[in-house]
């Protein structure tokens, strides 16, 4: 296919690479939220879903609380810290990947 070719649409997709590099970016944040709620939900003291949401609502407004202490103590001071880790650190990566492939 030949420049001559192209539809009148085409160049202006082709000429920001960038548009073509942001697509998928709403599905990988879609997927990153998703993991780190399972991640939220799944150890050695199971939380449902219902209970996750509810337990971090409590930080924002008032909501009854129906769950034990322990649930929020694992949830605020193990889980969600590693989450948070485990996010900076992939991004760290990334950063330094593309910083690697740039020399």
């Amino acid at each position: 296919m030949s420049p001559n070719d192209a539809t009148p649409g085409d160049e202006d997709f082709n000429h920001h690479p960038a548009a073509r590099r942001a697509a998928p970016i709403g599905p990988l944040l879609f997927v990153a939220a998703v993991t780190a709620m399972a991640a939220a939900c799944i150890g050695r003291y199971q939380i449902d879903l219902e209970t996750l949401f509810r337990v971090v609502m409590s930080r924002f407004v008032t909501v009854q609380a129906t769950w034990p202490p322990s649930t929020e103590t694992a949830l605020f001071q193990v889980r969600l810290p590693r989450i948070g880790v485990a996010i900076l650190v992939g991004m760290a990566l990334s950063v330094s990947g593309v910083s690697f492939q740039g020399v």
